[in-house]
């Protein structure tokens, strides 16, 4: 009987992680008594309870695994979604930090971006949620060049290598003058 409660006991675990002890004891618990009944008849009485809870434990356990892998993806998905929204406000904070060089200097930085550092408004803005290195590129190359000169172009891009920490692929986050645009694998962004 004490099995069979736990086993029950055990399918709130759906709702709560917790209560998947519960189940697991009401399954060993059910099968150990189902053993004993068989073995002990005149001492043991309850073989149909402890049946009953190994027959709701055999069903509660396959289905509390196939929930927990659902879970378990969701969290996974959930925690991507949450790398990739830290990245992209990582990338707009470098954007304004470019934006006010370009302001204060009347040029973009190089691709290096120690312009930036040296003026101490990104030091720590270089790497996405997944710890690779953003890619800054003006996009002209009169942009890049020295603050003395006037550029022609002002536009630039940063570009995060995604989850999978590749360039050049589906899953990389791109910034073009501070609105994200798609991807486009197998570029240079």
């Amino acid at each position: 009987m004490c099995g069979l409660a736990c086993a029950i006991l055990g399918l709130g675990s759906f709702f709560t992680p917790w209560l998947i002890v519960p189940a697991l004891l009401g399954a060993y618990v059910s099968l150990r008594a189902s053993r004993r009944a068989r073995r002990e008849p005149a001492h043991f009485g309850g073989l149909r309870w402890a049946q009953a809870g190994v027959v709701l434990s055999s069903l509660v356990l396959p289905a509390l695994l196939v929930y927990g892998g659902y879970r378990a993806a969701r969290w996974y998905a959930d925690e991507q979604e949450r790398a990739r929204a830290a990245s992209r406000a990582r990338m707009l904070e470098l954007a304004l930090a470019i934006q006010a060089y370009q302001k204060q200097r009347g040029a973009l930085p190089s691709p290096q971006l120690q312009e930036l550092r040296t003026a101490g408004l990104a030091p720590n803005l270089v790497t996405d949620a997944w710890g690779k290195k953003l890619r800054y590129q003006p996009t002209g190359a009169l942009a890049a060049t020295s603050p003395l000169t006037t550029p022609l172009l002002t536009q630039y891009s940063i570009v995060s290598a995604g989850a999978d920490g590749e360039f050049g692929t589906a899953d990389d986050l791109v910034l073009r003058d501070g609105v994200f645009v798609p991807a486009t694998p197998d570029s240079e962004n």
